[in-house]
């Protein structure tokens, strides 16, 4: 049941990506909701969870992105498997807001870097006819970067609620 919680989270992120910040571009790029709700559970020490979010957020993200089908999808989950295995394994500590906002720095320049690179391989394999720009990369990084920072506490207390609200309604009494 707490894949429910954690399918309508990503529902109600998804929508408020696609309806709300297309009017609130910063320099003609918005951010990505869903690579942040990841991040937050990628760095969590406990439980596989990340990977539900990353496959499902990827797939969310693929229908709606005019990139190759499975772009976002394997960056997600890339970019999960290696901020788990990072926190859990190399950092030892807790994480705080400093580190915190490099993990959403380097999770936001990953991600672009991957998809770009899948899809300049889909195109040279001759699976799809798109094109590339790789020019734009380093604004859309930039600008990314600045607004999933500007927007990482409000994703970070509605991973609180999610987790909250799973540990409350799906535990079994007295396990709290």
């Amino acid at each position: 049941m707490k894949y429910l919680v954690y399918t309508i989270a990503i529902i109600i992120l998804f929508s408020v990506n696609i309806s709300l910040f297309p009017l609130l571009k910063i320099n003609g790029y918005m951010p990505n909701l869903l690579l942040l709700l990841l991040v937050f559970f990628a760095v969590e020490k406990e439980g596989q969870d990340f990977f539900f979010v990353a496959l499902l957020g990827g797939l969310f993200v693929d229908v709606h992105s005019a990139v190759f089908f499975g772009s976002f999808t394997l960056a997600f989950l890339c970019c999960a498997l290696i901020l788990h295995l990072a926190s859990s394994q190399i950092i030892i500590f807790e994480l705080n807001w400093k580190y915190l906002a490099g993990v959403v720095i380097f999770s936001t320049l990953f991600v672009l870097i991957f998809v770009w690179f899948y899809n300049f391989l889909a195109i040279k394999l001759g699976w799809y006819a798109g094109d590339l720009d790789f020019k734009s990369l380093p604004g859309k990084f930039f600008t990314e970067s600045v607004y999933n920072l500007l927007l990482f506490y409000p994703i970070k207390y509605l991973v609180f609620i999610v987790k909250q609200f799973n540990l409350k309604v799906f535990s079994k009494p007295g396990q709290h």
